[in-house]
Order: C-alpha cells, then sequence, then structure tokens
C-alpha cells in the first residue's frame, strides 16, 4: 500500500511483527503523517501511527500501544496505577504519560514528551539515559516514601 512513497523505506524484517509495520521516515511532519494514516484509511486500513527519534515510522493497530499494554497488565495482574513508574525518551513512550503513570522523562527526551514536563505526575530529569532513570527513581522513592510517613 506504501511502497510507492519515495520517503518512506520498510526496516528490516526483525523490526516487523504481525500486528506492526515499521518504516524509516526522517523528519515527518505532522501533516505528512496524518496523510499516510489516512492513505491507509482510505484502502480500508485501520490503524495508529507511532512516530519516534524523528526517523522511526510505526503502523498498529487502533489502540495498541505502551501505555494500553501497562493498562492492560494492570487491570489483568488488579493493581492500582500507582504501583507503576514509567520512564521515556522517544514518541513510542508518550502513550505511558496519557495514561497517568508517574513518570520519568529522561533528560535526552525528544520534544514531544517534554510536553508533559509541568505534570505533577511527571518528573524531568537533568541527567539523561539510565541516569536519569535512576535520578527519577529516587525522586519518586523520596516523594512517595513522605507521603507514606
Amino acid at each position: 500500500m506504501l511502497k510507492n512513497e519515495v520517503d518512506l523505506k520498510i526496516q528490516p524484517d526483525e523490526n516487523q511483527t504481525p500486528y506492526k509495520v515499521s518504516y524509516y521516515l526522517h523528519r515527518a511532519s505532522p501533516e505528512r503523517l496524518h496523510e499516510l494514516e489516512a492513505r491507509l484509511r482510505q484502502a480500508g486500513i485501520r490503524c495508529n501511527h507511532i512516530y519516534s527519534s524523528q526517523c522511526d515510522l510505526d503502523f498498529l493497530p487502533p489502540g495498541v500501544n505502551k501505555g494500553a499494554a501497562a493498562a492492560f497488565l494492570l487491570d489483568f495482574l488488579n493493581r492500582p496505577r500507582e504501583t507503576v513508574l514509567a520512564a521515556g525518551n522517544s514518541g513510542n513512550d508518550v502513550t505511558l504519560f496519557e495514561k497517568n503513570f508517574a513518570g520519568i522523562i529522561v533528560a535526552n527526551a525528544h520534544e514531544c514528551l517534554k510536553k508533559y514536563k509541568d505534570d505533577r505526575r511527571v518528573y524531568l530529569a537533568n541527567d539523561p539515559y539510565a541516569d536519569g532513570v535512576r535520578e527519577g527513581i529516587e525522586y519518586w522513592t523520596e516523594r512517595l516514601s513522605a507521603q507514606v510517613h
């Protein structure tokens, strides 16, 4: 369906699943992403896209994402959302923050995540990568233990 799109390059087989098709698409505008999704809809393919790192484009069934998976698992395990701490750095992590999990956004995160920095359930770390996750865990551990005492 999208094979004639010159700006799209299919990712290697190891990045594909029966429920996800992944492409490389560099520096795409929001309009371009919606255009591609609309073309698939016009062909009768219902999907959502997740765009991250300004190059990775995934098409998934509607409602399939990290946030929905985490919420499903918590419901299945009969656990409250307060028991989850989410950390992220790119577009494929956005849905975790949309589900209102306590979160950590590392310093090297893309702007699409940093828009959540003012949310009281989100900690924006000063450090990047794993150091930012560690910093966030320390922040949340101190905050949650202060609420208990």
